[in-house]
């Protein structure tokens, strides 16, 4: 199984709207709006990490309203 954490940095006023979206991805686990560095964090969980690099490739990467991510990948 492959966990994933995807920490998203957000223009501004898109945050919910985007969190929204990603919420309904398959294998998209929890989604959380955070303050700081990050505006988000989504919890992706998929048998294996060439899913997760699927699902951010072709659902997450490229939404309107993200301005940057960071993918940290766990793999067991």
């Amino acid at each position: 199984m492959s966990l994933a954490f995807v920490l998203l940095k957000c223009d501004e006023g898109y945050e919910k709207k985007v969190l929204r979206e990603i919420g309904q991805i398959n294998g998209v686990k929890e989604t959380h709006e955070t303050f700081g560095p990050y505006d988000a964090v989504v919890k992706i969980e998929t048998s294996s990490p060439k899913q997760v690099k699927q699902i951010f490739n072709e659902k997450i990467h490229g939404l309107r309203g993200i301005r940057s991510t960071l993918t940290l990948l766990e793999d067991y």
